[in-house]
């Protein structure tokens, strides 16, 4: 196709294998690979090799016709001398292929062919990949992964020989698939298209703008019947909302219009929950900028109002109480949420350290919420929150965890530790012994009021990465230990 646009015109028709599409591991069975001239384009097939390690390289006229197979028993990047009289190739095609840094025996070199005398010879060899050949005067440019951290950079050396000097020295990312111009070599590096200049040596960022007709986010009529995501039937049948690309809908049962309730087309809502009452509809709406639970009224009458804040997940399955007083939701952090309605006071009631929560129901009353607890090494549990009394439940399931968590201290000294390690470790199991019997101390006394969960109840203790770390409430910092002689006399002191 030209250059500056214009409809495609097909020039080859190969035939279809086995593993022919894009993806292949050892690339695509037909893929460009350059110019010979500028009439006539370079490929690489495997039309006629059963092996996929072999590739044919051919050429083909801009102007169609019969294309014609290059004398090499195989192929990969190549490029042409200025006089079109020789080539210079990889033998192998491995671009596609998680070779990086591969030093085995397919490691590609750059090889010479002369289509004079029929001599093909090796003039690059190094243990380390040699690729994407590119013929410039007297030059050859290359990528090699042969410097010292092993990644894919620019090269350069004589074509008649001699030593190889390195051009680019990116760490961080390979430079992958160069172009050859008159005035410099165009790649790609970390996403980025970078150009290397001849005449300075320097290598600066090539600015790209992409210029559209906007067509995908041009308004439209849109028929959303078969984009639905969502849906919730009213509590007496008559009506359905409906999830459909991004705007919710209340739809009759028979007869009556149907409503679109947001009229959003920049805003996405799901998740639609229509109450027990049958006066709100709640959802998910990213209205903020975040993922935040929102409800409106039903009839499309009156403004949304957003029930929670500063969302730090994905939420989703909001589900009203019986009464139309709270709405439960989980997200993606394991966490089970309960918001008020009337003012909008959100709170965990549950969180998981192995899942999400994805189970949960209402009791008839709407005092109690039901839900299926993950939990790790085990079977997930069925578990009761209160909402009036508050999660007394919650208090045994971080005594079940306290539990957990000192016999994987325990473990943990049953394993090759220093003896600094082992020491910190120690102090770790003395400490977390004392907070689960405060715990469980609470579990018994069946404290009711937020003093009473001291301080000490809130303070866990990590091995992380071979590091001692502790946990109070949801900060986190590195433990040193204050070790007086023995456990016994180990000192607990409250934080101040």
């Amino acid at each position: 196709m030209p250059a500056e646009g214009g409809e495609p015109r097909r020039l080859t028709w190969t035939p279809t294998l086995e593993r022919d599409d894009v993806s292949d591991r050892m690339g695509p069975n037909n893929i460009v690979l350059g110019w010979r001239d500028n009439q006539t384009v370079v490929f690489r097939t495997r039309a006629r090799q059963w092996n996929p390690f072999k590739g044919e390289l051919w050429t083909v006229s801009t102007n169609g016709g019969t294309p014609s197979v290059l004398p090499v028993s195989r192929g990969g990047w190549c490029s042409f001398s200025p006089d079109g009289q020789q080539m210079v190739y990889n033998r192998f095609f491995r671009e596609f292929r998680t070779w990086k840094r591969y030093r085995g025996g397919q490691a590609d070199d750059l090889w010479l062919h002369d289509f004079k005398t029929g001599e093909s010879k090796a003039i690059v060899q190094d243990p380390a990949q040699d690729l994407f050949p590119m013929w410039h005067g007297q030059d050859l440019y290359f990528v090699s992964e042969r410097d010292a951290n092993h990644q894919a950079n620019l090269w350069m050396q004589r074509v008649e020989g001699g030593p190889a000097r390195q051009l680019t020295t990116f760490t961080e990312f390979a430079v992958k698939f160069p172009s050859l111009g008159d005035s410099g070599i165009v790649f790609e590096n970390g996403g980025l298209l970078r150009i290397l200049d001849f005449a300075t040596g320097q290598v600066r960022p090539v600015p790209v703008e992409i210029r559209e007709d906007l067509a995908v986010g041009r308004g439209s009529v849109r028929d959303v019947s078969k984009e639905t995501t969502g849906y919730d039937v009213s509590p007496e049948g008559q009506r359905m909302v409906v999830g459909a690309r991004g705007d919710l809908f209340t739809v009759p049962a028979k007869n009556g219009p149907t409503r679109n309730l947001t009229r959003t087309p920049g805003v996405h809502e799901r998740d639609p929950a229509w109450s027990p009452d049958g006066r709100w509809i709640a959802y998910v709406s990213d209205q903020s900028g975040e993922d935040e639970v929102w409800i409106r009224p039903q009839d499309g009458s009156g403004q949304p109002r957003q029930l929670t804040r500063d969302a730090d997940t994905y939420k989703y399955a909001p589900a009203w109480s019986p009464d139309s007083a709270r709405l439960a939701w989980t997200d993606k952090k394991n966490r089970l949420n309960v918001v008020e309605v009337s003012n909008a006071t959100a709170r965990v009631v549950a969180e998981s350290k192995a899942f999400e929560i994805r189970q949960f129901a209402w009791s008839p009353d709407g005092q109690w919420l039901a839900f299926v607890q993950p939990e790790p090494r085990r079977f997930a549990n069925i578990q009761l929150h209160s909402i009036a009394s508050g999660d007394k439940e919650a208090l045994s399931r971080a005594y079940e965890r306290s539990k957990d968590d000192l016999a994987d201290l325990v473990r943990l000294t049953q394993t090759a530790l220093s003896k600094p390690d082992r020491t910190r470790v120690m102090c770790m199991i003395t400490l977390d012994a004392h907070g689960r019997d405060i715990i469980q101390k609470m579990l018994l006394e069946g404290v009711t009021e937020a003093k009473a969960f001291q301080w000490q109840s809130q303070l866990k203790q990590r091995w992380i990465g071979g590091e001692a770390q502790m946990h109070i409430a949801d900060a986190r910092f590195s433990y040193s230990y204050e070790y007086l002689g023995n456990g016994p006399r180990l000192v607990v002191t409250p934080l101040t």
